[in-house]
């Protein structure tokens, strides 16, 4: 094509022409002929370093030594004709790139890469995100203000952990990704227990080898729980106690993101505690917070018979109004230093307890579709007037039961609550129903077509906190963890209830252990 028709091809023979260039760009791994003047016109960064009074203003060389020259070439291109296609941009080199545009401060640049980088993610197990997350990590500052940090984590959180390796996730990216979950109020697409097995193997794998073949071992995956090892194989040895205080001190950050109250008691007594890498207390929090929530005990507990303790501590009685002994029993601050198991038999979590936080693909509106392994439902844009989803999970004993709600995407009105009845009906708006009470986002209270004004509302992005008590037969709810009163115009709830949402287009609702 003759010169003078377009000007982005005009100027795009320009880039890396020694004929018409006066500085060398020198990469990491390559060079590049460039023109001051159009460097300097288009970007405020190659400005201040070459119009400045900076060195490079009187030499003819500039050196990026952590710009890639396939990111620089990308760069140079769109400084000089303002394009850049998804074309150019490929999954092995699309990090270096936008960490070359946000060095440059092109911000344009940089938000069209974040538009067009989820053609290059699949969240599946066969998906290098977790790798992009890690080589992001060595390139970015680790904010989680970054959006392209922000895509990253969110594509891994929904990644079951089993399909991830070690060597996929960095440990700077795994401290990240678990930063980013607690941050944002989501929860990543495993029980606690996998998730405390995940960060404890991740942990082996920055000590020693002989580290990870012990845990692994010692720490079953889920499917074969029931194949513990005697707990006082790994407490006995050698080569455990070599670096169980190194192991710890890595470890004890990271608990902070790991709510050890979610794993089953037996798990928790016969695998975790004999490993004696989590502080006393975080181990008697967990029991408080099984007999404060009136979670059953160990069948070898009998009512009216002592509960033995180690460390010649005295026995304390358990009775129908104590379950287990609280802190105004036997204050924690009497509990030894080297205290290694507060109790022999402790509380096991209940099948009450072990509820499935997920919604029930059977029990949804037609126009609504669940996703994201059941945690996330979605109306479709066919979705025109409120329809329901109920939880895949009955609750029907006495005890507090709380579950999360993250509204994800907002729409003309969303309720949340509980639901009853094989005779609840999907396609119709829960609140006109009789075995339907639901809060709505507007602060109304709804049940059997009648409805009250609440005390506030909530929209997209909040997460609401459903509070039952199935022993009271009550519900109340948080908005962003601040808890109204007990809703008491509703009768009493029935002895078998559902967690339930209704929602239209283009709401979106995530549940979640609260």
């Amino acid at each position: 094509m003759a010169k003078g028709y377009s000007l982005a091809t005009d100027l795009r023979l320009l880039i890396n022409n020694p004929n018409y260039s006066d500085i060398t760009i020198l990469c990491e791994d390559g060079s590049f002929y460039a023109c001051k003047a159009i460097l300097a016109a288009r970007c405020e960064v190659f400005n201040g370093f070459l119009y400045n009074g900076m060195k490079e203003t009187f030499e003819n060389q500039i050196r990026f030594p952590e710009i890639k020259a396939i990111a620089m070439k990308i760069i140079l291109n769109y400084i000089y004709t303002g394009f850049c296609t998804a074309e150019e941009l490929e999954n092995d080199t699309i990090i270096d790139i936008y960490h070359a545009a946000d060095y440059f401060q092109l911000k344009n640049l940089s938000d069209y890469i974040i538009r067009v980088i989820g053609f290059f993610l699949k969240p599946s197990a066969e998906s290098n995100v977790p790798e992009l997350l890690s080589r992001a990590l060595v390139k970015l500052s680790p904010s989680e203000e970054n959006s392209l940090l922000q895509i990253l984590a969110e594509y891994v959180s929904s990644m079951p952990l089993s399909t991830i390796e070690h060597n996929q996730l960095s440990f700077t990216a795994l401290k990240f990704l678990l930063s980013y979950v607690k941050g944002k109020g989501k929860s990543l697409a495993a029980t606690e227990y996998e998730i405390f097995r995940f960060v404890i193997i991740h942990v082996a794998h920055q000590i020693s080898n002989d580290a990870v073949e012990i845990l692994e071992n010692y720490l079953p995956t889920l499917d074969k729980i029931d194949q513990i090892p005697d707990s006082d194989i790994i407490v006995q040895s050698t080569e455990f106690h070599l670096f169980r205080s190194q192991l710890t001190e890595i470890l004890t950050p990271l608990l902070e993101f790991i709510d050890i109250r979610r794993i089953e008691g037996k798990i928790l007594t016969d695998v975790i505690e004999p490993l004696d890498i989590i502080i006393p207390e975080k181990i008697v929090d967990a029991y408080r917070f099984y007999a404060r929530n009136h979670l059953s005990l160990p069948s070898s507990f009998t009512t009216g018979s002592p509960v033995p303790f180690k460390n010649n501590l005295s026995p304390v009685n358990v009775n129908q109004n104590s379950l287990f002994p609280t802190s105004e029993v036997y204050p924690v601050t009497t509990i030894p230093n080297n205290l290694h198991s507060p109790i022999v038999n402790p509380p096991v979590i209940p099948s009450n307890n072990k509820l499935n936080f997920i919604w029930d693909e059977s029990a949804c509106g037609s126009d609504l579709v669940v996703e994201k392994m059941g945690s996330t439902v979605r109306a479709l844009n066919t979705c025109k007037s409120t329809q329901n989803v109920r939880g895949k999970f009955l609750i029907n004993d006495k005890g507090t039961y709380e579950w999360d709600l993250i509204i994800d995407k907002g729409c003309k009105k969303m309720y949340v609550g509980v639901c009853a009845g094989k005779s609840f009906d999907v396609e119709s708006f829960s609140g006109y129903q009789k075995n339907g009470w639901v809060f709505a986002s507007s602060g109304l209270y709804w049940n059997d077509n009648k409805f009250k004004r609440g005390e506030a509302t909530y929209a997209e992005g909040d997460k609401i906190t459903v509070h039952l008590n199935m022993t009271e037969k009550t519900l109340a709810f948080s908005i962003n963890d601040k808890t109204y009163p007990v809703y008491t115009s509703w009768r009493k709830l029935p002895s078998k209830v559902y967690p339930v949402v209704s929602l239209s287009y283009p709401g979106q609702i995530r549940i979640q252990p609260h």
